[in-house]
């Protein structure tokens, strides 16, 4: 027996030694954390991206739930959240995709108006995140029902946001406001980006009646589309980049990158969504991007959606391919500018003092830069640049749009300098207006000109 106590009185204290020694080990966090990601990092110098390859201790999103706080994290595996799982932002969020890795979103991810997400590549850029939109109103990624979106920065990697989602989206954004939310402030340093609208959302800005926010795109290659047609239900209506359905554009500013926009029908390219019965907001093109925009029915490849203006268009830079969207089931047809006003809307203020405009072509009856089908044109100043402009049927070249019914004359076209080749459709003139828009006030004392 006293055998016995004696194991058993050397057993209690090597049990309490052992506790004794184990309190003494720093407690550590059940969460793993990797020490000097590397991920690269961009930024706009005034006259082109440059980047920076750094590291941060980053928790793998592998040991994450459904809410990302303040903090850095990586995808070191590939991830799937599933269709009801949406991921929320809180506060600042810094997401590393690691090259060859992809996460996806099928319920999107939320970043409400006090949030931020800012998303980096590795030195390949190969990792993916992929987006999608739901049935609740929600964005691809940004705000959800009634939100407007934070502020959402991506600085390369390959990015799908797909609001349509094989219809199951429903009047958000791809990237952007949820439903009567903004776009918030959305700003694309690089990466691979194809941005999708939902039933009335912008690819890139609101949802619907939801305005554009502030667009900032220093590069990248983009594909942003507005709302999908849906079977049954007919056209929708948002901007490519830009305003929701009856959503305007705020300030949209594209200084590099490749930029393929294509409007829902009834919305602009770039800028506003359908009807939104605005003045326009700014858009501003230079540096080195190149831009491809399409208008959808009725709408400007750059500048108002159906019976909306231009806005404030300034183009120092860049190449621009504009189209106009037509309407040929109309009696008669109708359209919207290359440049300007969508179809009953004025031009707008358009000043170009650089960059080429390879093509800009108005629609049925609209100006190639100008008003569209029944729009007069406001003021339009060239003083540099190369411009080739070319109206559709009975649209003037740069000026006005045909068969203008308004008490109200146009105002000014000023060409200072430049190369422009302008040439009007049908009846339509090359500078001036189109077969029946009233003249305004047209001054010439530079440039080259070729008028047809």
């Amino acid at each position: 027996m006293k055998g016995n106590k004696g194991l058993l009185k050397k057993a209690m204290a090597f049990l309490l030694t052992l506790t004794l020694v184990i309190g003494l080990i720093p407690v550590m966090s059940m969460t793993a954390y990797a020490d000097g990601v590397q991920y690269v990092e961009r930024s706009w110098n005034g006259s082109e991206v440059v980047q920076t390859i750094k590291t941060a201790d980053c928790t793998p999103i592998s040991n994450c739930g459904e809410e990302l706080t303040s903090g850095w994290y990586y995808v070191n595996t590939d991830k799937e959240y599933g269709s009801s799982d949406r991921l929320y932002i809180t506060g600042t969020v810094n997401l590393v995709l690691m090259d060859g890795k992809t996460l996806t979103c099928n319920d999107g991810i939320n970043v409400g108006p006090d949030s931020t997400l800012n998303i980096f590549p590795q030195v390949n850029g190969t990792g993916k995140l992929i987006a999608k939109g739901d049935t609740n109103n929600c964005a691809a990624i940004g705000g959800e029902d009634g939100q407007n979106c934070g502020n959402v920065t991506i600085h390369g990697g390959y990015i799908t946001a797909d609001g349509y989602n094989d219809n199951e989206g429903e009047d958000g954004a791809g990237i952007g406001g949820g439903d009567s939310g903004s776009g918030g402030h959305i700003t694309i340093y690089g990466g691979v980006i194809e941005a999708t609208g939902s039933n009335n959302g912008a690819g890139i800005g609101g949802g619907t009646r939801g305005s554009g926010g502030t667009i900032d795109i220093y590069g990248g290659f983009i594909k942003a589309k507005g709302g999908e047609e849906i079977e049954a239900t007919g056209a929708k209506y948002a901007a490519g980049i830009g305003g929701g359905d009856v959503g305007n554009y705020n300030t949209i500013n594209i200084s590099g990158g490749k930029i393929i926009a294509k409007g829902g029908d009834y919305a602009a390219g770039i800028g506003s969504g359908d009807d939104s019965g605005s003045e326009g907001g700014i858009i501003k093109i230079s540096g080195t991007a190149y831009i491809e925009a399409t208008g959808g029915i009725d709408a400007a490849g750059i500048g108002g959606g159906e019976a909306c203006t231009g806005g404030n268009i300034t183009i120092s830079g860049g190449t621009i391919k504009a189209y106009g969207g037509s309407n040929t089931s109309a009696d008669p047809d109708t359209g919207g500018a290359g440049i300007g006003g969508g179809d009953g809307a004025s031009s707008g203020n358009i000043t170009i003092t650089g960059g080429t405009i390879s093509e800009a072509k108005g629609g049925t009856h609209s100006a190639g830069i100008g008003g569209g089908d029944g729009g007069l044109w406001n003021k339009i100043v060239i003083s540099g640049g190369t411009v080739n402009a070319k109206g559709g049927d009975y649209g003037a070249g740069i000026g006005g749009g045909d068969k203008n019914s308004s008490t109200k004359s146009s105002g000014e076209i000023i060409i200072t300098g430049g190369t422009v080749n302008a040439n009007g459709g049908g009846d339509g003139a090359g500078i001036g207006g189109g077969e029946w828009t009233t003249g305004g006030t047209i001054t010439i004392s530079g440039g080259t000109i070729h008028e047809g």
